[in-house]
């Protein structure tokens, strides 16, 4: 691009805002730069673009080389102030504003980054990299349509580009049109068969479209092209684990990434995982701890940043301890069950957590300090020890006989499960099931374990059933189509927010017979009060420590979907079994 970008200059001669033409010296100049720019002497060639800015303050030429030595030598704010004054030339020049552009997306500001590539792409519709850095900015800032847009429009431009082809197939996926995706994947793979990146992208669009073995080949081939690549037994380790297809399998595959790079912490994370779902819970808890580490990217959890030291199993005795919730709403009850015990150990125990959980865990841990905020006083020296809630695990679960067998560990609001319980049992004779089929977010292979209301076929089918839909956001639409095709009497109590009042919706859980679900805050909130739980699951679930059971909600029973059959067979079986439990409660 620089000889390109000299012949631009040399060609154009200074710009409409200079009187004279360059001389032989100043052009002489320019190559000397240009030459110590691509043997990798910046610092020389700056120094030659200053002493010719010196000379004709107004070049905008030379602003603009200086801004691109500056750009790559990671000095942004000042390569944006001599590329600022370079698009003020004239004639508008696309390549100006597209250095610039790239400057700004380097310096992590795409706002104005967009905005340069817009700009280019007014100035020449045919700037194919200006295109590709449109969608780029775009994606990094949120805006997923828009960028698969610039990303399709830059494929116009340059069709044969396979990474143009990755890059939109990655965004389809993110925007859950996963054929679309599939489709640009593997255009990605016939355009450059040898490039692993196509073959990963590949991968995963089949991967989350339930296409597993293909999925799988898909990554060997990537495996096969660069073996040395750490990121391709990543990959590979994690499809093989979140298929369900066995830690074991998939641990060498992490084991390997960390040999070719010892501080893969993405790696070192997901073979913690298989640790946790092998029993293995000791060396498996110590790598759980890096999901603060930012290095885990879009997966890292947040730390609260309190000055107190972590509490790593001390003696509780005459100590206080704050207890922070991390993560989402599940999480936060999973953890919730390792409180009753640090109750009994310490001598004051606060609990931070989200507040439309407040009123639940205050009712069911009384003799807490119950906040959804951070104390103000949590910067003084008001508490002895402070820690996560997921962070106790490691000292409160050493080992699989570590898990309590109580049933429950929530408590919901007595006088409003009466109400329930009056309000369900009008409904007539039979059992009471909620039931809730999807995740609100299905982003991801996070699809692979939500059912379609559909799929429940089997089940809505059995007589002597009332069905409460727990669905906690807007499924309208869904249930309507169900109450349609199905012929099914479905309830739903529109008057509660599912989603944010979770102490109502912990009162209706507790009037229930049963509740089925799909793995999500549904199943883990019911299983937490003790509810009869089934929990309908794919893949890995590390919760289960090597049981055939979630360890951590005895009131749970699983029911896993392989990745080789299809949701209606698992609600066939359960089908099944629930009418022995409808005949039973008849009897």
């Amino acid at each position: 691009m620089l000889a390109r970008l000299l012949q631009t200059v040399l060609r154009r001669g200074r710009t409409a805002a200079q009187s004279a033409v360059r001389s032989s010296a100043d052009i002489d100049r320019l190559k000397r730069a240009l030459a110590l720019e691509r043997s990798g002497q910046a610092g020389a060639a700056e120094r030659l673009y200053r002493d010719l800015l010196r000379d004709a303050p107004d070049d905008a030429d030379v602003s603009h080389l200086l801004g691109n030595v500056l750009r790559r030598q990671g000095r942004f704010s000042e390569a944006i102030e001599f590329l600022r004054c370079a698009v003020r030339g004239s004639p508008p020049s696309a390549i100006v504003h597209f250095h610039l552009g790239e400057t700004y997306a380097r310096a992590d500001d795409n706002a104005h980054a967009t905005e340069c590539y817009r700009r280019a792409l007014e100035v020449d519709a045919s700037f194919a990299p200006a295109a590709r850095s449109l969608g780029n900015a775009l994606r990094a800032s949120g805006a997923l349509d828009a960028a698969a847009a610039a990303y399709e429009r830059a494929i116009e431009l340059n069709p044969e580009l396979a990474e143009l082809h990755i890059a939109l197939g990655d965004t389809l996926r993110e925007l859950g049109r996963r054929e679309d995706a599939l489709a640009a994947c593997i255009r990605a793979t016939q355009l450059q068969p040898a490039s692993a990146d196509a073959h990963i992208q590949l991968g995963h669009a089949l991967h989350e479209l339930g296409r597993v073995e293909p999925a799988l080949a898909a990554y060997r081939c990537a495996v096969e092209l660069r073996p040395d690549q750490p990121e391709v037994h990543l990959h590979l380790g994690g499809a093989i684990f979140s298929n369900g297809l066995g830690g074991d399998a998939a641990a060498p595959h992490f084991l390997r990434a960390l040999e070719l790079r010892p501080d893969f912490i993405q790696a070192r994370f997901n073979l913690g995982l298989t640790q946790l779902a092998g029993g293995d819970l000791a060396d498996g808890w110590q790598n759980f701890e890096l999901r603060y580490e930012e290095k885990l990217g879009a997966r890292r959890v947040a730390r609260a940043a309190l000055p107190q030291p972590q509490w790593k199993g001390e003696d509780l005795r005459g100590k206080s301890l704050l207890v922070w919730g991390e993560q989402g709403v599940g999480d936060q009850i999973q953890f919730a069950g390792l409180l009753p015990e640090l109750l009994v150990q310490a001598s004051r125990l606060t609990i931070v957590c989200l507040p439309k959980l407040k009123p639940l865990f205050a009712r069911s841990f009384p003799a807490a300090v119950v906040t959804s905020e951070l104390p103000l006083d949590a910067s003084g020296d008001d508490f002895d020890f402070q820690c996560s809630a997921g962070g106790a695990a490691q000292w409160l679960r050493p080992a699989i006989g570590s898990f309590p067998t109580r049933r429950g560990y929530l408590v919901a609001d007595a006088a409003r499960v009466v109400y329930w319980r009056e309000r369900l049992d009008a409904l007539g004779a039979g059992l009471k099931i909620g039931f809730s089929w999807r995740s609100h977010d299905l982003r991801g292979d996070r699809v692979l374990a939500c059912s379609n209301i559909l799929d429940w076929a089997p089940l809505f089918s059995i007589p002597g059933v009332h069905w409460i839909c727990l669905q906690y956001d807007d499924c309208v639409k869904e249930l309507a189509a169900a109450r349609g095709k199905l012929n099914a009497s479905l309830m739903d109590f529109p008057e509660i927010d599912l989603r944010d009042d979770l102490d109502e919706t912990a009162a209706l859980m507790t009037a229930l017979d049963y509740v089925i679900s799909a793995p999500t805050t549904v199943s883990v909130l019911a299983a937490a009060l003790g509810v009869k739980t089934w929990q309908m699951t794919y893949g890995y679930d590390w919760q289960t420590h090597g049981t055939d059971r979630n360890l951590w909600f005895p009131a749970m029973r699983q029911y896993r979907r392989s990745c080789f059959e299809r949701w209606e067979a698992v609600t066939a079986r359960m089908a099944l079994e629930l009418r022995e439990k409808v005949r039973a409660h008849g009897r």
